[in-house]
């Protein structure tokens, strides 16, 4: 397993035990889930979690 997927993992399990307490402390599944989907899109949208690997290679050059 490579890094990129060792921190990908590391977002999902993280968000994972927030949605977890917050379902919990709530008493609602509902809950949740929804703090679980908010927490992932919000990491893909920052790029926390990253689909794609680098486009070009390791050995890209900038603007180019």
């Amino acid at each position: 397993m490579g890094a990129r997927q060792k921190l990908n993992s590391a977002y999902l399990m993280g968000n994972l035990l927030i949605a977890v307490f917050a379902g919990g402390a709530t008493g609602s599944v509902l809950v949740g889930l929804v703090v679980f989907a908010l927490g992932v899109a919000s990491s893909l949208g920052s790029r926390e979690i990253r689909l794609e690997g680098r486009k070009g290679g390791p050995f890209r050059r900038p603007g180019g």
